[in-house]
């Protein structure tokens, strides 16, 4: 017999040392060994294997009982429905073209952690669909909650308390990016962080813009697409009063927008806005109203729009100028055009939609009793006037009075609906542009005092599509030289819940040779094929356009 090793075992062989070499580091299993979570939708990511033509991969649950599965092609495999307070035991093996089955890897265990904020016994989250054809599936995460869940009411993730900030009383403005990372304002710090919570960008709050010892963050703070952070702060100014020797200390807002280097890029304060006019012509007995109370702020290309609450006033900003272009709703005297007058009062949110039109949540009249809120959607200023396209009382059932004295929100879903935010009535809703309710949901916080389920209101609510929206992996498929013929074959996963734009380039020392770009469906893969006459070693770049993300697959030279 031939002192040699079958094709089988060689395969074998050469698994065994990629795993032996993996988990000297254990950097590319992920869940890693021991890893705690705070969440139970799951990536697992793993090394591709040699031989392998697809891969399998389960979760064992500590009981033996309610294990999870899935054969992919791809080295990343996304588990949903693992279960808070439970510990699993992971492992992954390749399955060949022919059927066979490669060894197991070593197993892996992590630990899913459990946290008050998703105890049933405290809080309930009551959703129902009422339109299941019109209703878009997607997560919400809750600022006063802590908390990620589906549209169902089930916990998916919650804030883990890993850094003593994370302990602050009051968390707003809790958001989901698109590269799976989370912003928040914790008191008055804005944060990035991991789903895990390790914080991986804070707001440099050294007073740059109001010349205090801190901006006083509040109420807003955004990733944008572009990689920098918008966030709103105070400014604390002495103005005199007219035709007076007084002079009132006035609270106005500012806006700041940081680099991921945290330096700041653009700013604008409205002290520079507002008139005396705007400030002293309101007074509450003997004593000027001067509140404006700035509690909103969006960002589309050149404009930036702004929600004053006080004075039911929006303001549309031009970027480059610094000047207000357009203003709606509210009163006072205007320098830029106005419209919309009378169209909200006391609102939330200044939310500019895909189709060009504005939203906001009308909070409306705090003391008036017959005076409901609602949802209002309006258009821009044209020809010198705005039509309002939606007012969507929210009076629309019997299980609230319909008025949202305070908070709230509104957000765009991708089909186009409105996830709604309804504050102080505890309650969100989806809804569709003509104004129909297809989805509804109750927030309640269980009080041990009167052992009672009261009402648990959300400064914000905003959407996601899942924890995992824009996640790929790319490997090399062919590298052959036939008759001085090059193929190169690489394949792109989409592993993400949602479609993406790859940018992929053919490289050679760091130059590109050839360039695709092309669009990949959720959960889909695209075979991508250069053709070249040369024997060089290159590089295949892939860059998703959603998230930024790169990564290089290296390809060996016939030389």
């Amino acid at each position: 017999m031939k002192n040699t090793i079958s094709t089988h075992s060689a395969k074998l062989l050469a698994f065994l040392l990629l795993i032996l070499a993996s988990n000297t580091t254990n950097a590319q299993f992920t869940p890693a060994s021991n890893d705690t979570l705070n969440f139970t939708s799951i990536l697992f990511e793993f090394p591709w294997i040699d031989g392998a033509e697809s891969y399998e991969l389960i979760a064992i649950h500590e009981s033996g009982k309610g294990n999870l599965s899935a054969i992919s092609e791809a080295n990343k495999i996304r588990l949903d429905g693992l279960n808070f307070g439970s510990s699993y035991t992971w492992k992954v093996r390749g399955l060949t073209s022919i059927g066979e089955k490669m060894p197991w890897s070593t197993p892996i265990s992590f630990h899913i952690a459990t946290s008050d904020y998703i105890a049933p016994n405290k809080y309930r989250y009551d959703g129902k669909k009422l339109d299941r054809l019109k209703s878009q599936r997607s997560l919400l995460f809750l600022d006063y909650g802590r908390v990620g869940i589906n549209k169902a009411g089930k916990a998916v993730w919650y804030i883990p308390e890993t850094d003593s900030l994370f302990t602050e009383t009051r968390v707003r403005d809790l958001k989901f990016t698109p590269s799976g990372t989370f912003t928040a304002i914790f008191g008055e710090s804005a944060v990035e962080f991991d789903r895990k919570g390790t914080i991986l960008w804070m707001a440099p709050d050294d007073g740059q813009v109001n010349g205090e010892d801190r901006e006083h963050y509040h109420h807003e703070f955004t990733k944008l697409p572009n990689g920098n952070y918008l966030v709103l702060g105070l400014d604390h100014v002495n103005r005199r009063v007219p035709n007076s020797n007084d002079s009132i200390n006035v609270e106005f807002g500012t806006i700041m927008e940081y680099n991921p280097d945290g330096k700041l890029v653009w700013s604008w304060n409205s002290n520079d806005y507002f008139t005396d006019a705007d400030l002293f012509s309101r007074k509450r007995g003997d004593r000027y109203d001067t509140r404006t109370h700035m509690n909103a702020c969006t960002m589309h290309g050149n404009e930036v729009y702004v929600g004053f609450r006080d004075i039911s006033r929006i303001v549309v900003i031009d970027k480059k100028s610094g000047k207000a272009i357009e203003s709606y709703g509210g009163y006072g005297v205007f320098s830029e055009p106005h419209v919309a007058t009378g169209f909200f009062r006391r609102q939330h949110d200044a939310l500019r939609l895909s189709d060009g039109n504005m939203a906001v949540l009308n909070n409306d009249s705090v003391m008036d009793p017959d005076v409901v809120s609602s949802v209002v959607v309006f258009s821009r200023l044209k020809n010198g006037t705005s039509e309002k396209l939606l007012d969507f009382k929210l009076d629309f059932d019997t299980l609230t009075n319909g008025k949202a004295v305070k908070t709230g929100n509104v957000n765009e879903l991708s089909n186009g609906n409105i996830l709604v935010n309804l504050g102080a009535i505890n309650r969100f809703i989806e809804l569709t542009r003509t104004g129909d309710v297809v989805w509804s949901m109750f927030a309640e916080q269980f009080d041990s005092n009167t052992n009672e389920w009261k009402a648990f209101p959300q400064y914000r609510v905003c959407p996601a599509p899942s924890l995992y929206p824009y996640a790929y992996t790319s490997k090399l498929i062919r590298n052959s030289l036939r008759k001085r013929k090059r193929e190169i074959n690489v394949k792109v996963f989409n592993i993400g819940s949602e479609e993406d734009l790859y940018t992929i380039s053919l490289q050679k020392n760091g130059r590109n040779v050839k360039e695709v770009t092309l669009s990949i469906n959720s959960e889909s893969v695209r075979l991508v094929e250069f053709k070249t006459k040369k024997k060089s070693a290159y590089t295949v770049k892939v860059q998703s356009t959603k998230t930024g993300e790169i990564q290089q697959v290296k390809i060996p030279d016939f030389n």
